[in-house]
């Protein structure tokens, strides 16, 4: 499906009056495209023109700008006032007249004219100091622009680089805000901008337009990462996120950005491979199962599986453009922060545990039965999200509370976990599947119960129950199981 389209075209800058030439990077990458020229004086007070590739060897080049002010008799507020004018007029090849008393003037692509002879070179005008405005020109004011806040670059690579990112066609598509946001970012941080190109050319090539574009720079910008934003370029060529409604498609946005900056920040192996392994099954251009989306009656319910897809509850992530986990500013006793801590972490768990349960049976082909198979694939699930969590393996207190939690259910899929235990053969004992069930749990007592007791069944689900060595590392699922999500 396609987005609604934004006007296409370079909006207009966000500066004000300028005195620091952090501005002036700004605007030399702005007018970049442009190949404007520069019309100034030189020591001899003769007419010549600069090529305007030579602004951004200014705007970075330390004392370079002072010197080219002092030397050329051009004030700072008439140079970011001409490029601003040129920008705004938005004409290719244009001459950025700066040659008399700071006056301002944009004229059409052309050979340099001399000053004619009644306006002698470089001669101030009456009305004040050399490089002042017009009265009759104001300069930000009748712009109707807002001052920047974006620091300088902080060295010709980054600024390079910033250029190529701000030049992209994609760039001026984007909301005003999140320009600035992106702009501000990228000063000191060449291999940010590079991301964020690589981004906008990945979202190019998939056909992916207007608030998607949007949806994926935003969460770029949240985490800053190289990484995430290639996480990002590969959700954009995914059949799924591209056939998922706005809203779910931003949820999708932030569930993937978040997953891909808790991979690179996991200090265990296991749970970096785990998290990795998750978004490749997913995300093109290995990803073999899809996400979606759903609406569960059930509050309890995060997810489910079926076939090739995996469906998230959209009521435990809210569509918007911010983080899936926000800084929280409210103080600790408002009852505002203790709602927004509840909501984060349910969008914690269901971006994390969730995500990896329901992708844990998928590369397992799990189905649902009245066997101990199932209940191993529901354990292993659960396994596979814990570690996605918790940055490690489960004890074997917390693998026999999750046992007793399937054994005992009434309700939904794990119902079938229960009729499993409770099955009785035709001498009254355990049946083979009930047998199997008691034989695995017999990892949490000792001594372990006896599979050919009937009343074994009740035994291994009792409550209180303290498992002998706790602590110890939980029993893994027995057989050739898929714990890490590994594509296959």
């Amino acid at each position: 499906m396609s987005d609604p389209i934004r006007s296409v075209g370079r909006s207009t800058p966000q500066l004000g009056p300028a005195s620091e030439s952090g501005d002036l990077t700004e605007l030399a990458l702005r007018v970049r495209p442009l190949n404007l020229h520069l019309r100034v004086l030189d020591a001899n007070s003769q007419v010549v023109e600069l090529d305007g590739r030579a602004l951004m060897s200014l705007a970075v080049g330390s004392g370079r700008l002072e010197q080219f002010l002092a030397t050329h008799c051009v004030t700072m507020q008439a140079l970011v006032a001409g490029l601003q004018e040129a920008l705004i007029h938005n004409q290719v090849g244009a001459t950025v007249d700066l040659t008399g008393s700071g006056a301002v003037g944009v004229k059409p692509s052309g050979p340099a004219r001399p000053p004619k002879p009644s306006d002698p070179v470089g001669a101030p005008k009456p009305s004040g100091p050399v490089g002042a405005p017009k009265p009759s020109q104001p300069l930000t004011p009748a712009l109707g622009v807002r001052p920047s806040t974006r620091p300088q670059f902080a060295d010709l690579a980054a600024a390079t680089a910033g250029a190529a990112f701000l030049d992209h066609p994609g760039f001026a598509r984007l909301p005003a805000e999140l320009q600035a946001r992106l702009m501000n970012q990228i000063a000191a941080r060449a291999d940010l901008s590079r991301a964020y190109r690589a981004l906008l050319d990945g979202a190019e090539a998939a056909n992916i337009m207007g608030d998607s574009v949007a949806f994926l720079l935003w969460q770029a910008s949240h985490y800053q990462s190289p990484t995430v934003c290639s996480e990002l370029v590969a959700l954009a060529g995914t059949h799924w996120w591209k056939d998922l409604e706005l809203p779910d498609r931003q949820r999708a946005t932030k569930i993937i950005a978040h997953d891909s900056a808790a991979a690179a920040e996991a200090t265990s192996p296991a749970r970096r491979t785990l998290l990795r392994n998750t978004l490749d099954v997913i995300l093109a251009p290995r990803g073999r199962f899809a996400l979606d989306f759903s609406t569960n009656q059930d509050p309890t319910l995060y997810g489910s599986a079926s076939l090739s897809t995996l469906y998230l509850d959209r009521n435990k992530v809210t569509a918007n453009n911010a983080p899936l986990i926000g800084v929280l500013s409210a103080a600790a006793d408002d009852p505002a922060r203790t709602r927004i801590e509840a909501q984060q972490r349910i969008a914690l768990h269901l971006a994390e545990e969730t995500l990896a349960h329901e992708v844990n049976h998928l590369v397992n082909g799990d189905q649902v039965a009245d066997t101990y198979g199932y209940f191993l694939a529901e354990y292993g699930a659960w396994y596979a999200g814990f570690v996605a969590v918790e940055d490690r393996a489960p004890t074997s207190q917390e693998a026999f509370n999750r046992c007793q939690y399937l054994l005992t259910a009434t309700t939904g899929a794990y119902a079938h976990i229960r009729s499993a235990r409770l099955q009785v053969g035709p001498d009254g004992k355990p049946g083979a599947e009930a047998r199997s069930i008691i034989a695995f749990m017999g990892h949490f007592f000792a001594p372990e119960p006896s599979a050919s007791i009937a009343a074994s069944a009740a035994d291994i689900v009792k409550g209180g129950h303290a498992v002998p060595n706790r602590d110890a590392p939980a029993p893994l699922t027995p057989g050739p199981r898929n714990l890490d999500n590994t594509p296959r």
